[in-house]
């Protein structure tokens, strides 16, 4: 997985058997209180791919801690709820938000 691809990547819902993306996250959210006007489809899929891509590089460098339990659809979706937490309801930008827009 790469950063350029992370977005694209999909989990398999051994529940169901079904394929689990972005888009799937975008419904989580949206069922976990999130409102559709902050938590775009814009916003969810950028961040469901810089998810992603970290928890993968986790994996990758450090498989005998991982031992595949770090990307998954549970962690995924924590931290989506971490980062819709801290930038709509405590208005906390990431750095390079805050470095682009000249405030760091």
């Amino acid at each position: 997985i790469k950063s350029s691809n992370a977005d694209r990547y999909v989990f398999r819902d051994e529940s169901s058997s079904n394929m689990v993306g972005a888009e799937a996250f975008l419904q989580m959210l949206a069922e976990s209180g999130a409102s559709s006007q902050h938590a775009s489809r814009k916003w969810v899929t950028n961040h469901y791919r810089w998810i992603v891509w970290k928890l993968a590089c986790y994996e990758t460098y450090y498989p005998a801690k991982c031992r595949g339990n770090f990307l998954t659809i549970t962690n995924v979706l924590e931290e989506l709820k971490y980062r819709y937490e801290r930038e709509v309801n405590h208005g906390h930008c990431s750095a390079i938000k805050r470095i682009l827009s000249g405030d760091a």
